[in-house]
């Protein structure tokens, strides 16, 4: 069961062919960005931060296809853990998560700024001046088990006011000061 009381549906998702959006439009391998007239924040939205997240690398596939365009402001569409994606086995989806390590630990300005290497800081140290500049970035996961949808918006209060805003209803939100289930 789930919040809202309804069930889990499983989906076994193949790998999307991404060769059209490897090559990116920013000088970033795999980064494509468009940028309004109109003046607005900078979103990026990310996926395969996880080389076996396949849903999120949908998303951004099908988004780029429909030629999804911002309004306002800049709309980047970042692919960030291609290296793991490649050896993505749907008989061994574990096995592809990371070359090296967890790229979602890795973001501290001590790990980026150091001198140890992997794959994955190598990747991050390449796309750390695209989250930079970034205003909002939605990151996108997949569950490896079975689990509800959830949000999670980190530990500042700029996050907490992005997720009561958005009204995440169907999973978890982070406050500075609590968890707290929404729905």
């Amino acid at each position: 069961m789930v919040a809202g009381g309804g069930t889990m549906e499983r989906a076994e998702l193949q790998a999307p062919d991404l060769s059209g959006w490897r090559a990116g439009n920013t000088g970033i391998p795999a980064v494509t960005s468009f940028t309004a007239s109109e003046p607005g924040p900078h979103v990026v939205v990310s996926a395969l931060m996880h080389g076996n997240e396949l849903s999120g690398a949908h998303a951004v596939d099908a988004l780029l296809r429909a030629g999804v365009r911002p309004r306002r402001g800049r709309l980047t569409f970042a692919l960030c853990n291609l290296a793991a994606f490649d050896r993505f086995d749907p008989m061994a989806p574990a096995m592809s998560r990371f070359v090296d390590e967890d790229m979602n630990r890795i973001w501290s300005p001590s790990l980026l700024e150091g001198a140890r290497q992997s794959a994955e800081l190598r990747r991050a140290r390449e796309l750390r001046p695209l989250f930079d500049t970034a205003d909002l970035v939605l990151d996108l996961h997949s569950m490896q088990h079975e689990s509800p949808p959830l949000t999670l918006c980190g530990r500042t209060a700029r996050g907490g006011s992005w997720a009561v805003r958005w009204g995440s209803r169907a999973g978890w939100w982070r406050t500075p000061a609590t968890w707290r289930d929404p729905a």
